[in-house]
């Protein structure tokens, strides 16, 4: 069959062209019509879409109009150089093909029927690869059928069978569906005799059937291979297992054309299951691990007890769609790799997949499963052993795979009641059976329970469970399992995993299973299911879904809140928890309704419901007449419609009644559903309003009710009397009501009398006008016969005024009968009345009595609730001012101890690390853009990160938010100026993401000067102070360096030396200090020369403008003011050093869109930024080896880090949550320099070791020992050694030719 698909489709015939040319041509005729040609006037409107203008140039046999129509281009025989349809031209190429195959296959009689099935196959996957050629083969086919009954009658059998064929696997567009249906209807429909015999014309209304249900159930999603077409054209029905839970199966029928919904009511009959619609057939999928089966399978289907699950094998189901077809989905499971070989799968060519051989690591066992859909409100009031059956199945199969989380002691019990449900009341004779029942617990126990316990305490304490209900039998063992289940919160439900997206509370972990059934939507942690909370029904307010995500706006602990969840499966989730409030709003509907009915036969009584005829029944009986009337119109008119056909549609029109009237129901319970939810809710917020004010007025209640009492009290006493008066004048009455009807029996009888005598009357008149007219006749003469004239007058006067008076009487008779009925009526009405009220009497005094107990429990009630009141109040008071107090010494505290813990951190030497963050940006806030900081205290910065539930927090020694001004910033920085006086090292630097406010913090601006402005005229202040009190003189010296890609610059040099400056190199003095020789050094008297030369100094630093910030500094800067401090008094000299680097920004080129020598300089900078990164984590670390040398930016700040200065950190993130992960790694990056200790030391000498060091500077160049005091940078610690007032480096070697250490005097 696969080579004939394959093969090219051979041209017709020459002798088949000629045939085929003269039924055209005789079809043609004007008078002869064909069947369905009142159908074709639907096309008009469609002309455009179809090939005419090829058609009318390429056409030879059609003769008149030279404006063809579809109705022209679609006649038996008639051939078309193209498409019928306008389309593209490769579909065009394809459907040249298909007329003139699909025309061989219906003039040829000699085709097989294999190669006519490959022929077909082959079309419908030219349909399926192109959808635009759906309309085009249908057209062709309908084509052949339209003027065939004018040829040779089997080629219009086989024209039909193709149509029929056609129909079955190709389902047409909206626009052409129409059309064909109608089409199609008319043909089926047609009385005259225009077809061969019975078995054509059902082969036409075989065709109308399958095009409805194809245009019903939409397009196919897989081909109708060769097996299919041989089934459907010999009407050979195929068959599919369809298994069950306990792996038992069914065989079911089924063709091309059966869905899942044709599917499902089948097999319920088969198995004698009456109610199945909370049932439904899923496709399931179990991949299959590598190594081993899943136990041996016995000859039923049934694993053996021996064997136990494989961890490796993971089931997936999923529920099919009524409308599927069931050949998509066999032919799914026919793609999947099963792991079986050829004869493993007897029933290959019937799409079984059947497991149970060997597996590959890829394989997947797939089946049809029938089970439950959802557990629904009323399947405890089914019972049908069947039904009762498969959900015992559904709850077992749902507890084993771990749904339903329980406690070891109601496993116990789930387990006894499963072996007494499968094994029965004989398990404990069945010795074989206890002995290896530790071997089958996986049968009966989840897996993560039985790992709680050892298998011969599970096996001892089910056996003595089993005992205790040895008696009970297996359907009621099988309740037992039920009941069990359904009393679980979560029992029931559907289960489906999802993601969390939104908590506004943290009550969920990210991971969760949602759980649907009738009480609610239930939460649990995936592994191992565990349960976490439940909302109940009347909980959730609002729920919706979209195409990836489900939410919920329930009430948590009587607060609303919106819970979001990702997953895929929304609809279902929304789907399944509507129709269960739908079932709950139903049952309370009737529940109310059914009480309101018998509320209104109590008030009516029973005499009135009982007189009435039942209403329904005469309705029912009419309904039914009617719609046998309208099927027997139906069927004398189709004259040969099937049986089946007839089937169909009387089911479908019982199907429309049904659902028409349950949807009328349905509206009406909506309604009162409405109605009632009004009324609740109105109560609901009534109550709420007066809960409040209740203690208030219950006295006044408690009064009212003592009045109401004493006057319910008179009314008993006046009842009782008029109860005795009552039954007194009920004597009476039945005294009364016997005369009367005596009275009415003798009017009656009195009645009937005068009846009789008119009676009478009336027939002697009648005789006498019988003798009158035989007078007239007789020949009597005029006299005697006016004398007998004249007496008959008399007598009839007589009679009529007799009459007359009788009628009188009558009706005075019936005046009288009637006033007898009405107060016969009345005195009736009297009596019921007055036993109505006697009854509502007694019940008012029975409540009187419950009400005055009630009264005097809620007296006392209300002494207990005011009591605990007040103590609860009191003690919510005192814990309330305990809480305050704790918490305002707990803030006190904090502070008091991050304060402590920096200073005792600074005396250890550790880098000083201030965290800032600047106000959102105009482009930030343009772009939307949100405040990411937290600032809980002065110590501390937090920001949210990913999906952590609390925020991250970063300590430093002190931040400083959004509104701090420069001043501020300064005030807790000042104190190091006064260390550079003390000869102290001082570095001040900023390091931070391009953008954040580095430059700002250190330079600002003419309004708002940074540190370095303000640090510079604190020195001159200093200074100032100094000389004029007369205690010391200073020298100032300054530098400005540049560090732009990898090379220094120096941005004090004179303009003479631009052209050939001098070579920069960085190196150490022998304090350690970093020193670049060659660098300008410019001396300073005055603030303003101070501020000239950093103005000077930043006017030619390099920046340039990125997207992330329009002055971005593109060069690390290094200013250093030298101070050399003379005591007045002692002649000491103090050499101190005050620094401040604003290191250029780290950037992303993504962010910053740099380009060119932008993105040159970008790398840079990343580069110089990675390097001190790289020295950051190894000091942090306590490493040895420091990569001091690996950049010249690390070689610079090496005695900053690490080395023997007062360093200061300012780390600069921005706010934004646009930049939430650089100012992450910015605060990551800081919090590891905060822990570097530096070993800070001054550089004092007294006056003799300022002359001693002259000394020896002069001897040296006397003994031509000129040693180079700068030495080069080390990858190692730079700390110092500091004894007898002398300082030595560790990194420093012992000079030549020297007896003593480096930095020590020679001996003398």
């Amino acid at each position: 069959r696969g080579e004939a698909a394959e093969m090219p489709l051979p041209p017709l015939r020459e002798e088949n062209d000629r045939a085929v040319g003269d039924a055209a041509g005789r079809q043609g005729s004007p008078h002869k019509l064909c069947p369905g040609d009142e159908a074709f006037a639907a096309l008009d409107a469609l002309a455009e879409r179809f090939n005419l203008q090829a058609f009318a140039e390429g056409r030879r046999l059609t003769r008149g109009s030279a404006h063809p129509t579809p109705a022209d281009l679609l006649v038996f025989g008639v051939t078309t150089p193209g498409s019928i349809l306008k389309l593209s031209p490769e579909a065009s190429a394809k459907s040249g093909k298909m007329r003139p195959a699909l025309q061989r296959l219906v003039t040829d009689p000699t085709v097989p029927p294999d190669e006519t099935d490959a022929t077909l196959v082959k079309l419908c996957k030219e349909t399926h690869k192109r959808p635009e050629l759906r309309d085009e083969l249908l057209l062709a086919a309908l084509a052949l059928t339209r003027g065939c009954d004018l040829t040779d009658p089997l080629v219009c059998m086989r024209a039909w069978d193709i149509m029929h064929c056609v129909c079955a696997s190709v389902t047409p567009t909206e626009t052409f569906a129409p059309f064909l249906g109608d089409y199609l209807g008319r043909c089926a429909g047609d009385q005259k005799p225009t077809f061969a015999g019975a078995a054509q014309k059902q082969l036409v209304q075989k065709a109308f059937a399958a095009h409805k249900r194809c245009a019903k159930n939409g397009v196919r999603r897989h081909p109708v291979d060769c097996e299919l077409f041989s089934a459907l054209r010999n009407d050979v029905r195929l068959t599919t297992r369809v298994y069950f839970l306990d792996d038992t199966f069914e065989e079911v029928p089924y063709d091309v054309l059966t869905t899942v919904g044709d599917a499902t009511p089948s097999l319920a009959l088969a198995i004698k299951l009456k109610e199945y619609k909370t049932f439904g057939l899923f496709a399931s999928k179990r991949s299959l691990s590598l190594g081993g089966g899943g136990g041996d399978v016995g000859k039923d289907g049934n694993k053996s007890c021996d064997s136990e699950p494989n961890d490796g094998e993971k089931e997936t189901e999923r529920a099919l769609k009524d409308h599927e077809y069931l050949v998509d989905v066999l032919l799914d499971f026919k793609k999947l790799p099963s792991g079986l070989p050829a004869s493993a799968n007897p029933n290959a060519a019937s799409y079984q997949n059947n497991g149970g051989a060997r597996k590959t690591p890829d394989a997947l066992h797939a089946k049809l499963v029938f089970k439950k859909r959802m557990f629904r409100e009323g399947d405890e009031l089914v019972t049908d052993s069947v039904f009762v059956t498969l959900s015992y199945l559904q709850v077992k199969h749902d507890f084993l795979v771990g749904n339903y989380p329980v406690n070891p002691d109601d496993a116990v019990k789930l387990a006894a009641f499963q072996i007494a449900a499968e094994a029965g009341p004989g398990l404990e004779r069945q010795t074989e059976t206890l002995r290896d029942l530790r071997g089958c617990l996986p049968r009966f126990i989840p897996g993560s329970l039985l790992k709680q316990k050892s298998g011969t305490e599970w096996a001892r304490e089910i056996t003595q469970r089993h005992e205790l209900i040895r008696n009970d039998s297996k359907e009621e063992c099988k309740l037992s399992v039920l009941k069990m289940v359904r009393a679980l919160p979560y029992g029931g439900a559907l289960f489906f995993a999802v993601t969390k997206i939104e908590d506004p509370i943290g009550l969920l972990p990210g991971k969760v299973t949602l759980g649907v059934n009738k009480r609610g939507v239930h939460f649990f942690r995936p592994t191992p299911l565990t349960y976490l909370h439940s909302a109940e029904l009347r909980d959730i307010m609002q729920f919706g879904s979209s195409q990836n995500a489900v939410f919920f706006k329930m009430r948590v602990a009587g607060v609303l809140h919106v819970f979001q969840f990702e997953t895929a499966c929304g609809e279902e989730v929304c789907v399944a928890l509507q129709t269960h409030i739908n079932d709950v709003m139903t049952k309370r509907y009737n529940e109310t309704k059914d009480l309101g009915k018998k509320e209104g036969k109590v008030r009516g009584g029973g005499g009135v419901g009982g007189s009435d005829p039942d209403p329904a029944t005469p309705k029912e009986n009419g309904g039914r007449g009617g719609r046998g009337d309208r099927g027997g119109t139906n069927g004398s008119g189709g004259g040969g419609e099937s049986p089946e056909l007839r089937r169909v549609l009387v089911a479908a029109n019982r199907k429309i009644e049904e659902l028409s009237s349950e949807r009328v129901s349905l509206r009406n319970e909506r309604d009162g559903l409405r109605e009632k939810l009004k009324e609740l809710t109105k109560s609901f917020e009534t109550k709420t309003e007066t809960q409040a004010d209740l203690f208030e007025t219950q006295d006044s209640e408690m009064h009212a009710l003592t009045l109401e009492l004493s006057e319910l009290r008179l009314r008993l006493g006046d009842a009782e009397t008029q109860r005795l008066q009552s039954e007194s004048t009920l004597g009476d009455s039945d005294t009364r009501v016997g005369v009367l009807q005596k009275r009415v029996a003798e009017i009656t009888a009195a009645r009937d009398s005068e009846c009789e005598k008119a009676r009478v009357a009336d027939s002697q008149a009648r005789t006498l006008e019988r003798e009158l007219h035989k007078l007239k006749t007789s020949a009597v003469d005029t006299s005697a016969l006016d004398d007998l004239r004249e007496t008959l007058e008399r007598e009839k006067g007589s009679l009529t005024s007799r009459l007359a008076e009788t009628d009188e009487k009558l009706k005075a008779v019936e005046f009288k009968f009637a006033d007898a009925e009405s107060e016969l009526a009345r005195v009736t009405r009297d009596l019921t009345s007055t036993s109505n009220e006697l009854r509502e009497l007694r019940l008012e005094t029975e409540s009187s009595k419950k009400d005055l107990q009630e009264l005097s429990e809620l007296r006392e009630m209300k002494r207990d609730v005011e009591r605990q009141d007040t103590q609860t109040a009191a003690i919510i008071h005192r814990q309330k001012q305990s809480l305050e107090l704790l918490e305002v010494k707990y803030r006190e505290e904090s502070v008091l101890r991050k304060g402590l813990f920096n200073a005792i951190e600074d005396m250890k030497g550790k880098i000083r690390v201030y965290a800032r963050t600047r106000p959102l940006s105009r482009k930030e806030i343009g772009e939307k853009q949100t405040f990411a900081l937290v600032l809980p205290d002065q110590f501390t910065m937090e920001h949210a990160w990913k999906d952590e539930k609390k925020n991250r927090a970063y300590a430093f020694d002190k931040t400083f938010g959004a509104a701090s001004t420069q001043d501020e910033v300064f005030q807790d920085t000042k104190y190091l100026v006064q260390s550079a006086f003390d000869g102290y090292n001082v570095c001040i630097f900023a390091y931070g993401q391009t953008g954040s406010g580095k430059t700002h913090t250190v330079y600002g601006d003419a309004e708002n000067p940074g540190l370095t402005p303000r640090a510079m005229a604190e020195v001159t202040r200093i200074i100032a102070a100094g000389e004029k009190a007369g205690k010391f003189s200073v020298k100032t010296k300054a530098y400005m360096l540049e560090l732009y890609q990898e090379q220094i610059g120096d941005l004090l040099l004179p303009a003479e030396q631009t052209k050939h400056p001098p070579k920069l190199e960085i190196k150490k003095d022998a304090k350690g200090w970093v020193t670049v020789p060659n660098a300008t050094s410019v001396e300073l008297t005055s603030k303003s020369d101070i501020m000239q030369i950093i103005d000077k100094g930043l006017k030619d630093r390099r920046t340039t403008s990125t997207k992330m910030n329009v002055e971005s500094s593109r060069s690390h800067l290094i200013f250093s003011l030298v101070l050399e401090t003379t005591d007045l008094q002692t002649q000491n000299v103090t050499r101190g050093k005050l620094s401040f680097v604003d290191l250029a920004g780290s950037e992303r080129v993504k962010k910053s869109g740099a380009v060119g020598d932008t993105m040159k300089e970008a790398q840079a900078i990343n580069k110089s930024l990675s390097a001190l990164g790289d020295v950051i984590s190894a000091l942090a670390d306590e490493k040895q080896h420091i990569p001091y040398r690996n950049h010249k930016l690390t070689m610079l700040m090496s005695d900053s880090l690490g080395g023997n200065a007062k360093t200061l950190m300012f780390v600069n993130v921005s706010p934004s949550d646009g930049n939430l992960e650089e100012t992450h790694n910015s605060l990551t990056y800081a919090t590891r320099v905060r822990t570097i200790k530096n070993s800070a030391s001054k550089d004092v000498a007294d006056k003799e070791m300022q002359r001693l060091r002259s000394a020896l500077a002069s001897w040296r160049q006397r003994a031509g020992e000129l040693e180079a005091e700068n030495m080069d940078i080390e990858n190692c610690m730079q700390t110092e050694i500091v004894g007898d007032g002398l300082v030595a480096r560790k990194s420093i070697p012992p000079a030549k030719g020297l007896a003593g250490g480096a930095g020590r005097l020679p001996n003398m």
